[in-house]
């Protein structure tokens, strides 16, 4: 790996520095968040709900959490859905991770929110 940093055509400092950072990244929380095992349900007004499954390793973590959304990123639908909660919580829902229809729903009532963020429209 540090040969392909030594002959690389980007400059030696700049590639450190990434370096750096990735090995940073990893450390702290990893590249990757921790995925949920459960079931997320969303509504159009923005109140969202996560129910936990119960798994043999997992089940320190099992929790059940409400709260409402604060914002949605919604760029990359193809391959996935992103969600800010209020509490700070950033959820990402990767299209091969749930059905397909699903997905499809999930994605259609949180264009809604987009949508009707700062309109009193009903859902």
């Amino acid at each position: 790996m540090t040969w392909a940093v030594i002959f690389s055509s980007v400059p030696l400092v700049l590639s450190t520095y990434l370096l750096l950072l990735i090995v940073k990244a990893l450390s702290s929380q990893g590249l990757v968040q921790p995925t949920s095992h459960g079931h997320w349900y969303v509504h159009c007004d923005g109140s969202v709900r996560f129910d936990a499954l119960e798994y043999g390793e997992c089940s320190e973590d099992i929790e059940s959490e409400k709260g409402h959304l604060q914002r949605v990123d919604t760029s990359a639908s193809p391959f996935k859905i992103t969600f800010q909660l209020q509490s700070g919580r950033s959820v990402t829902i990767w299209r091969d991770s749930c059905d397909d229809e699903q997905y499809r729903q999930l994605s259609l009532v949180l264009r809604q929110w987009e949508m009707k963020q700062g309109a009193n429209a009903p859902c």
